[in-house]
């Protein structure tokens, strides 16, 4: 039937109706600033170096330019005193900042009708018109991408390193080594309906952000995700298309094996939460007393638990996202190359590393005759953590296990590899 009427189709069409009005209020906040048009270079070189340009629901040059414009004449971010280089470090530092976008941008005050623009729209930057929504493509995850690649931007750039702008600004940054999980996650768009207008991709798009999110929950910083353009005729009107989803881990959350959610005695967040996790949500006692529907990811073995958040995010989909066909991940494409190369011998996993330090930790509390007495002893090195692809192993000749092998001294090593603890 015919579709009703859409926000973002009117965005469409007003975006080509008051172009020349916002190509002349950045003309006039370029007589103010004179290095406005240079810093909106670097922004894009930036941006480009990212890959955040190019997106459908991401960054665009149209949004950049009025976006420093925008903060040179309402936003106070950059000033008309401030050279190129300078204005561009403000404009990043502004960017860090998580809620710099959660209550609008308005060119020209905000208006009263502000409300209604954050109903129709999860992102809001109202042009001077006043009926231009310059973010109306955006989508959440490619807001949260380019406030997280400001963040780390921002950070770097408060190194007193000279070379340390040109990194910045020229390094090239593919997704390859901005992300620590990739995933492929191929959707029917057929099986997607949309009360609005939104390319039923973008649909996919945002599901699978929003599923994903929710699943991972502090194991991830930042989940981006957006379709994979195709490049064969004949994949073109096809009802199937492959998402990209791109990943940056917590270290300290990413790998855990239980994740607890709400209290037994809630109800209505317990159901919802049954709801999304289905038989793998069980309710558990904790040591502190709490009863609480969790998920156990304990199936995972310990040279695997690289694979959790992984496991976690396509179980999430499966269940979740009705147009999901397949999930494919990165975290395993090592595993069999690493696997012939890495030794299972007994002695090399973290648990066999962790005994043998709480052995050497009690002789050493137990030593009467040390200067300064010692109170504990800390893991440092990654092999206790399983973290390290090479993990010593018992030397041929401890405890006698060299004895009778006919190696030769050649075969043995002089020293074992050693740990470093504190």
């Amino acid at each position: 039937g015919e579709r009703r009427p859409s926000p973002h189709y009117n965005q469409s069409i007003a975006e080509d109706m008051y172009g020349e009005l916002h190509a002349q209020y950045f003309a006039a906040a370029s007589k103010k600033a004179a290095n406005l048009t240079g810093a909106v270079v670097l922004f894009k070189r930036w941006a480009q170096g990212r890959r955040l340009l190019g997106a459908p629901d991401g960054v665009n040059g149209f949004f950049i330019s009025m976006l420093l414009a925008y903060m040179l004449e309402q936003g106070g971010q950059i000033s008309s005193n401030m050279d190129a280089s300078q204005m561009l470090r403000a404009a990043l530092g502004a960017l860090a900042k998580p809620n710099f976008f959660k209550k609008g941008l308005y060119c020209n005050g905000k208006p009263a009708e502000a409300n209604a623009w954050q109903r129709a729209f999860s992102q809001v930057f109202l042009g001077p018109c006043g009926h231009v929504n310059i973010m109306s493509r955006m989508s959440e995850s490619a807001v949260k991408e380019l406030i997280h690649e400001a963040s780390v931007s921002t950070e770097e750039l408060k190194k007193s390193s000279s070379s340390v702008f040109g990194n910045v600004l020229l390094g090239s940054f593919p997704a390859a080594v901005r992300y620590d999980l990739h995933l492929h996650v191929t959707a029917h768009v057929a099986d997607l309906e949309s009360d609005s207008d939104i390319n039923a991709r973008r649909d996919s798009e945002i599901a699978a952000s929003k599923v994903i999110s929710r699943a991972l929950g502090d194991r991830a910083k930042l989940v981006r995700v957006h379709e994979i353009p195709k490049t064969s005729v004949d994949d073109l009107g096809s009802s199937a298309c492959t998402l990209w989803v791109g990943i940056v881990l917590d270290p300290e959350n990413a790998m855990r094996l239980v994740d607890i959610g709400p209290s037994s005695a809630d109800d209505k967040e317990a159901k919802d939460f049954r709801a999304f996790w289905g038989d793998r949500s069980e309710l558990r006692q904790f040591k502190d007393g709490r009863i609480c529907e969790s998920v156990v990811w304990d199936f995972v073995p310990p040279s695997q638990r690289h694979h959790i958040p992984a496991i976690v995010a396509e179980q999430a989909l499966e269940r979740n996202m009705t147009a999901c066909e397949r999930v494919e991940w990165s975290a395993k494409l090592f595993d069999e190359p690493m696997s012939k190369i890495t030794s299972s011998k007994e002695g090399a996993s973290p648990a066999n590393l962790l005994q043998a330090l709480d052995r050497l930790a009690k002789r050493m509390k137990d030593l009467k005759e040390m200067p300064l007495k010692v109170n504990n002893v800390q893991p440092l090195s990654g092999a206790f953590r399983g973290t390290d692809p090479f993990p010593p192993t018992p030397h041929p000749l401890a405890h006698g296990a060299g004895v009778g092998l006919g190696k030769s001294e050649d075969d043995i090593p002089v020293c074992p590899k050693t740990l470093d603890i504190l």
